[in-house]
This record gives structure tokens, C-alpha cells and sequence, in this order.
């Protein structure tokens, strides 16, 4: 059984106007703390539902779908009555027209004659549900519009979310009037990368990097895996599975005898997820690198709220967002460039373009 929890409220008790702003797909402006009072108390899961159905998720499946999804997904912090790890409410941030409607087992509209004409034209009622994926796209996440009750997932997210063992879902698999697009394969990268690092005289004029690109991976956030695999080169970094384990570090580095050293976490990551690397790996340098230094301070806020202090022993750093632009589009299979690192600045050439951009540092 589930906890029943009652409509999201501010820090000072006040329900939230409009409780479906979870559902328009779009991404809402900061809100605030959020807070949920709980209606019924019981065994609390990763998945629940506050008023109005909207979904609630422990902080290691918004983890999962920031990571997985992080243009579709909006997680704001909530926190529940009781309970002292941190929860989050996930906005999908859009809404497609894809519901087949000859496909589906049943679509009632609302006619005119029942009076409400703002919702004429609307889907009434909506069963046996079929998508066009013809529509969907490249979507992960998303609601169909229309009908935006209903909170889509791709496979591969449901699949990350069963690995893991999450508690509470109540999942079908969506149909489709057409056969889906098969699950595609990591696409592998060679960087040919003549690397230099003043501070910590480094001078590594051929350092071949080779990363495998998840299917759901941005290039942006394969390219900052490459900024942070070279920013801390040693013997023995590697890149870990990344989004294919979503708890895993996506950078780490082992000593001779398999012990940590080395703990590396890129992009959106979840505090306490942190913290826990920080305390089972007492004798590594754990990182987080950042997309910006806009979500480095997004992070520390969450892991103030989500009590996690021992963040504060965590090395913290952030890319600068428009070198991290201007490098996205660079997508080739094999690609040289250099890299050379001089205190907290980093200068690139790629492609005969030069870019460059500090990197900056956060603390707890």
C-alpha cells in the first residue's frame, strides 16, 4: 500500500493555484520548496501520487529520468511529510498529438450538446490507448496532448526503472498502430586528443579517447564526458557504463588492487547519490562536472534541501555553457583536437576552430 498524499503546498501551507500546471507540458518557472502533506500514512515507494494524480518520485528515479531525458523532464524538489530523503515531482515539458484514434478501442469527444464548449472537440474519454509513433519522434518523455493524464516513458527508460527495482509503478506498455523503431546500439567515438595540463605538467601529445555514446545521450553530454575524462587524466581513468547504469560513476579510476580512486558523476546528479559515493569511497577524489555553472548552483540548493552535507567533501565544477554549445555540434566518429587546461581555463581546437571558457568551482 501506498502513502496517500494530499495537494502540493508552498513552505508556508499554501496550495498551489493551479494544481494541473503539472500537466500542460511545458517547463513551469521556479516554484520554490514545494511541500506534500501526507493524507494517509503508509510504506512510502519510489512512485506515488499526490491530488489531482500528479506523480511523485524518490530522488533516485528523478535521477534516472533527468539523466536519461534531461531536455523533456522538469523534477521540482518536494518534500513529504515524514519522510527525510528527498522527493521530486516530474514535469514532462511537452505534449504531442499522437493518440491514433482509429487505432485506439475507444475515443469520445465532447459534443455540443453537453454544454461546454471550451471543451468542444476535446477528448471526453479516452481506452484503449494506441500511439503513432510516426508523431513521437526522438521523445522520451512525454504526454499526449489531449490526453495528458497519461505519462509516456520510452522503453528504455522503463527498462533503466526496472533494473533498478522502483517500487510503486503501475506501467503498461503503450501500443502502437505501427511497429515501433528498434532499440539502437552505443554509437562509438575515437577522440584523437593532444592534451596538456599546465598546473599538473601534463604533456600527452596523442591520448586516444574512446567513448561509447548511449542512444538517449546528448552530444553536449558526450563531449562534457570528454572535457572531465581529460581534465583529470590519469593512468587508469576510464569511462564507466554511464547512462546504461545509472548508478554507476560515468568516470572512475581503480588502483592495482581494484580499489575506488577516482569517482566521477557529469551533468544533472542527484546529491544524495553523492554523498553516498563520498562515504563508500573514503580514499577516492570524488567530482561532479556540470553542463553550467547555472545547474552546479541548482545542485547545491537540492543537496541543501536534501540534507546531504557530506556533498560538501565532493570536488565541484562547472563548464562554461556556451563552450559547451559550441562544441555539440562537432558529432564526427573520429575527431582530433587539443585540449590544454591552465589553472581554471580551458582552451580547445577542433576542426581548425578555437573556443575557450573557464570552468568554475562550487562548494557545499
Amino acid at each position: 500500500m501506498r502513502t496517500l498524499l494530499g495537494t502540493p503546498t508552498d513552505v508556508q501551507g499554501r496550495e498551489v493555484d493551479d494544481p494541473w500546471m503539472f500537466y500542460r507540458g511545458e517547463r513551469l518557472p521556479e516554484l520554490g520548496p514545494l511541500k506534500l502533506p501526507v493524507t494517509v500514512p503508509r510504506r512510502a515507494l519510489d512512485f506515488s501520487r499526490a491530488a489531482f494524480a500528479a506523480p511523485v518520485v524518490h530522488a533516485r528515479v528523478g535521477s534516472v529520468l533527468s539523466e536519461l531525458a534531461p531536455e523533456e523532464v522538469q523534477t521540482l524538489l518536494v518534500e513529504i511529510e515524514g519522510q527525510p530523503e528527498p522527493f521530486f515531482i516530474p514535469v514532462a515539458t511537452q505534449l504531442i498529438p499522437c493518440i491514433d484514434e482509429q487505432a485506439s478501442r475507444h475515443i469520445r469527444k465532447w459534443p455540443p450538446e453537453d454544454g461546454r464548449p471550451e471543451k468542444l472537440g476535446k477528448y471526453r474519454d479516452v481506452r484503449g490507448m494506441r500511439i503513432d509513433p510516426s508523431k513521437v519522434g526522438d521523445a522520451r518523455i512525454f504526454r499526449p496532448w489531449g490526453w495528458a493524464i497519461v505519462l509516456i516513458v520510452r522503453e528504455d527508460i522503463k527498462d533503466a526503472l526496472e533494473r533498478m527495482g522502483a517500487t510503486g509503478r503501475r506501467s503498461k506498455k503503450s501500443r502502437c498502430a505501427k511497429k515501433p523503431p528498434m532499440t539502437l546500439a552505443p554509437t562509438l567515438y575515437d577522440f584523437q586528443v593532444a592534451l596538456s595540463h599546465v598546473d599538473r605538467s601534463i604533456d600527452q601529445p596523442q591520448l586516444m579517447v574512446k567513448l561509447a555514446r548511449h542512444p538517449s545521450e546528448t552530444m553536449q553530454r558526450a563531449w562534457l564526458r570528454v572535457l572531465a575524462f581529460c581534465w583529470l587524466w590519469e593512468e587508469r581513468l576510464a569511462f564507466g557504463k554511464g547512462l546504461a547504469e545509472p548508478d554507476a560513476p560515468d568516470i572512475e579510476c581503480r588502483d592495482y588492487t581494484g580499489l575506488v580512486t577516482s569517482w566521477v558523476r557529469v551533468g544533472k546528479a542527484d546529491p544524495v547519490k553523492v554523498q553516498r559515493a563520498v562515504d563508500q569511497n573514503p580514499h577516492a577524489r570524488v567530482t561532479v562536472m556540470f553542463e553550467s555553472p547555472q545547474r552546479m548552483e541548482a545542485f547545491l540548493a537540492e543537496a541543501q534541501e536534501a540534507k546531504a552535507p557530506r556533498v560538501a567533501r565532493a570536488e565541484l565544477v562547472a563548464v562554461d555553457a556556451d563552450l559547451l554549445s559550441a562544441l555539440s555540434p562537432f558529432d564526427s566518429r573520429r575527431l582530433k583536437l587539443s585540449l590544454t587546461f591552465v589553472g581554471d581555463h580551458v582552451y580547445v581546437d577542433c576542426e581548425g576552430q578555437s573556443f575557450d571558457g573557464p570552468l568554475t568551482r562550487g562548494s557545499l
